[in-house]
């Protein structure tokens, strides 16, 4: 009963789109069997895609068990199901070649997947007509397999395919037509970088993060590297940008904190013009504008952990003005340690006017949100899909004695992101060990035609 009242106290928009008449239904429904779950009426149709590893493909000291099936997972429409909802459409690698779906991008009308283990970027076109489908039908359109190495992040933006490939050397393979891809095909360009550990492309700009070589810039440095001109990068007379075009953010740019370590950016994103950069250590910087950023440029403002708040930050996600932030190297949640209480994700509201060593407005953790580490982030509108783990990195599966200890992870799912309070449980959970073992990689498309 007060958490039924709770929810409807929750952002007062929330009861204000529903009416009096549900509240008070909802009140007398709630006081025998809970309140009923109703969606946001103003929301689009959105589908959701999650991947799934194989738990044992990194750990081949393991007796193979019933979890070692890697998974891609549609669900349409996701938001009008509950917890205990099916996925319409579930590719696995008894279907496919399959091993580690480390990215996940839904377009319009297409699904890309990036395998990190097997090397490759599978696309599916029209990915709805998928449900009709079943068995060898669900082998992808498209296989790319040139120039990819241990593929971690995709990007489709513009008609622009961005893989992130951290291998020998790493760096982005970009693809000038993503919808025309028909066959195994080299990408147009391969920005070489180094050790490419995170990506981020806003208004023409490609943003790579990690330890950098870059001719005539820097040199195995941690830093994040700006190239203001995909145009150019993809122009055939060119074949990339000059050194003086191409912004390094090091040094300086790290406040000198990298004196007594390594601060490695590890992940990115631009929110009205303001980069975030959050990184392997418990730092998250800002730094403004990002379309004109200069070498070496100093951050607006560095936010450290505070009581546990930021520890090894990666993934980020703007709902409105509040930029949720997820904890990805947190220690493992084992039975013995259940009281104990980690953060696996914050927010920060107003977040492009956030200050040096602000502490976040929302945390969520183990005990009052249930989640302990996050490994990917999405959103549509005002609603946040949150994947989580009780364990960083994923791959990593124990035999402990007396019995197996994998690796597992919920989607959640939250309605009124931009105005969630302190510690809220999700409105919809999709459980670990249902469908999937742990979410590594969840995106999102509202399809604006409905079902």
């Amino acid at each position: 009963m007060m958490n039924a009242v709770l929810k409807m106290r929750r952002g007062g928009n929330w009861v204000s789109r529903r009416g009096a008449m549900f509240t008070a239904v909802c009140m007398m429904v709630s006081m025998t069997t809970g309140c009923p779950f109703i969606p946001p009426q103003t929301l689009s149709v959105v589908d959701l895609a999650v991947g799934s590893p194989n738990g044992l493909i990194l750990d081949k000291d393991i007796v193979p068990g019933p979890y070692d099936t890697a998974k891609v997972l549609l669900y349409f429409d996701v938001l009008q199901g509950d917890n205990q909802q099916d996925p319409e459409v579930v590719i696995t690698s008894e279907d496919i070649e399959l091993a580690y779906p480390a990215d996940i991008v839904l377009t319009e009308s297409d699904l890309y997947v990036a395998d990190m283990v097997t090397d490759r970027v599978l696309i599916w076109r029209d990915y709805r007509g998928l449900e009709a489908k079943g068995g060898s039908a669900l082998e992808p359109d498209v296989i790319l397999t040139t120039e990819i190495e241990n593929p971690t992040q995709i990007i489709v933006e513009d008609n622009r395919l961005f893989v992130l490939s951290d291998g020998a050397p790493g760096g982005v393979a970009i693809f000038g037509d993503a919808a025309g891809i028909t066959a195994d095909v080299a990408p147009d360009t391969f920005v070489e970088f180094g050790d490419a550990l995170a990506m981020e492309y806003e208004d023409d700009i490609l943003y790579v993060g990690g330890f950098a070589y870059v001719l005539g810039k820097v040199s195995e440095e941690q830093a994040v590297v700006v190239y203001p001109s995909v145009t150019g990068l993809l122009e055939p007379d060119l074949k990339g940008l000059l050194a003086e075009d191409i912004v390094v953010l090091a040094g300086p740019s790290w406040a000198n904190l990298d004196d007594n370590g390594p601060v490695i950016p590890q992940g990115l994103r631009v929110v009205d013009n303001e980069l975030f950069v959050s990184t392997q250590v418990n730092f998250l910087f800002t730094f403004s504008p990002a379309d004109a950023l200069v070498d070496e440029q100093v951050p607006d403002a560095i936010i450290s952990e505070t009581n546990g708040a930021l520890l090894s930050p990666k993934a980020m996600e703007a709902v409105g003005c509040r930029l949720f932030v997820g904890n990805s190297g947190l220690s493992r949640i084992r039975a013995k340690e259940e009281k104990s209480n980690s953060v696996g994700m914050v927010a920060f509201d107003d977040a492009t006017n956030v200050v040096t060593g602000q502490t976040p407005d929302v945390v969520f953790d183990t005990s009052s949100a249930q989640i302990s580490a996050v490994m990917d982030l999405a959103s549509e509108e005002n609603v946040l899909f949150v994947a989580a783990s009780n364990a960083s990195p994923v791959f990593l599966t124990k035999i402990v004695p007396f019995g197996s200890y994998y690796t597992v992870g919920d989607v959640h799912i939250y309605l009124d992101a931009d105005d969630l309070p302190f510690g809220w449980q999700a409105d919809i959970v999709l459980p670990a060990m249902k469908d999937f073992t742990v979410p590594t990689a969840i995106d999102v498309n509202a399809q604006f035609t409905g079902n």
